[in-house]
């Protein structure tokens, strides 16, 4: 049995930068063990006062220090853009990292999306 989880990884971010990393997954003890593979679906929400567009890359870790990149998403649009992208990440550490943002009062809002097993 699974339960669905919806976390928050930016909301309304305006500027570039590294947003602090969570742990997404109970699987790891407290030594750095191995983690299983943890499929998401990775929601991306972008306003702006016309045209804006955004760069983020999912980032991974398995100590929340050292960060990998699992993903890089872009997306643009006028006025408004959603867009929605799944991978995998392995480690138990995720964050997102705006690695550009333009466009007039440009916000972006990124979600993850993933399921924990209940053991």
């Amino acid at each position: 049995m699974s339960v669905r989880c919806i976390v928050p990884l930016a909301i309304g971010s305006t500027a570039t930068g590294a947003v602090t990393g969570f742990r997404q997954s109970l699987q790891l003890p407290a030594t750095l063990a191995p983690v299983q593979p943890v499929p998401y679906w990775l929601k991306l929400a972008l306003t702006a006062t016309g045209a804006g567009s955004a760069t983020v890359l999912l980032e991974q870790s398995v100590d929340n220090s050292v960060w990998t990149t699992a993903a890089t998403a872009t997306i643009s649009g006028t006025n408004a853009a959603n867009q929605q992208l799944t991978g995998v990440v392995q480690a138990p550490y995720v964050r997102a990292n705006v690695s550009a943002i333009s466009g007039t009062a440009a916000a972006l809002t990124v979600l993850m999306e993933y399921d924990v097993l209940n053991q």
